[in-house]
């Protein structure tokens, strides 16, 4: 991959197939026979790591669905990114193993597993100097110090809940749990609910909906019940990277998640589909990628 450096002042770019051509002094694009994009991979990895928690006390609520489609998500739009199974079942390794070499990377560890002889737990756990967004995929029933332990370092929060009675109430006592016992609202994370398998127009659905009214904690969005994720799983992509029209409005779903943490983030600069929050932005000395 070529890389060079380019000083550029406008800050008005110009949008073809999604792809930023910037104006040079606000005169003709900057483009003769190539294309050019942000490498977004390189600049970003130099910033502080994210540390992405995906959790619910509650089982088979989506936590692993959720954490690969975010991994994905965020390896497609050129971070380096890392993917952690702590949950016995290992289904995200499960889909990693899955995954084709022809999509963005993701770094796996199989944290649930003891370290390989010879090799201490903390080295096994390391995490590489150059991953900028850390996906944690927790196993049910976490409670007390083991709860404590995987919150450790966690600048987002996301809970997975689905639209049943029995979830509601166990998600009401988890987050019990997370804001009176631990109190994760008086610390740096933030924390955000994701509805999972929702059916709209249905009695379960209204339960959920009143209950997350009650709550003063923001919903990122409602993932739909849709056989779509089923596909994508078995073969290791996550739901944006398979182009179908059925597919659309699940991918809406998930540049909701990756804007609401982006922005709060600071790093408004990288937001895909979004021409308006980058036309307010000056680069200076960029590194840019040929792309065509």
């Amino acid at each position: 991959m070529l890389l060079f450096r380019l000083k550029f002042y406008s800050q008005k770019p110009l949008y073809i197939n999604s792809t930023v051509i910037i104006l040079i002094n606000d005169k003709k694009p900057f483009i003769g026979c190539r294309q050019y994009e942000l490498d977004i991979s390189s600049d970003k990895s130099k910033e502080h790591m994210i540390r992405i928690v995906v959790i619910n006390a509650k089982g088979g609520c989506g936590k692993s669905t959720i954490s690969t489609n975010l991994a994905s998500f965020y390896a497609s739009k050129g971070f380096r990114t890392a993917l952690y199974d702590y949950d016995q079942q290992g289904s995200s390794m499960r889909w990693l193993e899955a995954r084709p070499k022809s999509v963005a990377n993701i770094y796996g560890v199989t944290a649930h597993r003891t370290a390989a002889k010879g090799v201490t737990m903390s080295w096994h756990l390391r995490t590489p100097p150059d991953i900028a967004r850390l996906v944690v995929d927790t196993p049910p029933g976490l409670t007390g110090t083991e709860l404590v332990d995987q919150l450790k370092g966690a600048d987002y929060i996301l809970i997975p809940m689905l639209p049943s009675w029995l979830d509601i109430c166990a998600t009401a006592d988890f987050l019990r749990e997370l804001i009176v016992n631990i109190k994760v609202h008086r610390g740096k994370a933030r924390m955000a609910i994701i509805s999972n398998r929702v059916r709209k127009n249905t009695t379960a659905y209204r339960e959920l909906d009143r209950f997350l009214k009650k709550l003063n904690i923001p919903v990122l969005a409602q993932l739909r019940d849709t056989q779509n994720y089923n596909r994508v799983v078995k073969a290791g992509l996550g739901i944006h990277e398979v182009y179908h029209p059925t597919t659309e409005i699940d991918q809406k779903h998930w540049q909701s998640i990756f804007n609401w943490i982006e922005i709060s983030a600071k790093n408004k600069s990288i937001l895909a589909g979004s021409p308006e929050q980058l036309t307010s932005a000056i680069y200076d000395e960029e590194k840019l990628r040929i792309v065509s």
